[in-house]
């Protein structure tokens, strides 16, 4: 297991990340919006990820923005920890029910960085985060892990329990990406052999 670290910042945000895939430990997650801190938290419980991140914004940054940074940022991290890595399934996917909600994640770390995403909501906010930039942090998080990211919800009453879901379902699927393949020990797996680096 190795720890590495990842600082993001822009005119407008200031990311840190500490990640250690495996590790036992105590996640910390600190931004400025609470029920994201509870996705993340529930992400990082369900992939099995000690992770410590701290984000913070100015004061023009938009709710849009900072999500999405952050999400930009968490792929990042991921990409610089499993980069080079042998051995890894690098694909990986899984079906979380929760209630009434199901949320569908299947992803591929070593395609280039696409975002689909397939998933209502009926309410406009969720706590103090805003429903449509579930799909920016998703984008975000495409985007900086250079994966193919797919997420579907086909069916679901409750936004909370549907966004909860859809982070636990990612924690599952990204772990198992991120899992030993021990026919592979010697290999990246990618299409002709070539890990997708950004």
């Amino acid at each position: 297991m190795k720890e590495i670290k990842f600082t993001r910042k822009t005119n407008e945000t200031n990311i840190e990340i500490h990640l250690n895939i495996g590790a036992k430990g105590k996640v910390k997650i600190t931004t400025s919006i609470n029920f994201l801190n509870s996705l993340l938290e529930k992400f990082a419980a369900n992939g099995n990820f000690l992770f410590s991140l701290k984000a913070t914004s100015s004061p023009k940054a938009d709710q849009r923005s900072f999500v999405k940074d952050v999400g930009i940022s968490l792929g990042k991290a991921f990409r610089t920890y499993i980069k080079d890595a042998k051995g890894l399934n690098g694909v990986g996917f899984f079906a979380f029910p929760l209630d009434e909600s199901l949320a569908i994640i299947a992803l591929d770390l070593n395609a280039k960085a696409q975002n689909v995403f397939k998933a209502k909501f009926k309410t406009h906010k969720i706590s103090d985060l805003k429903t449509e930039y579930i799909k920016e942090f998703l984008s975000g998080f495409s985007q900086g892990a250079a994966c193919n990211l797919t997420t579907f919800v086909p069916y679901g009453n409750n936004d909370r329990l549907k966004a909860e879901a859809i982070f636990k379902g990612l924690g599952k699927a990204l772990s198992m990406a991120c899992s030993s393949n021990y026919m592979l020990l010697k290999d990246i797996p990618a299409i002709k052999g070539l890990a997708n680096k950004f």
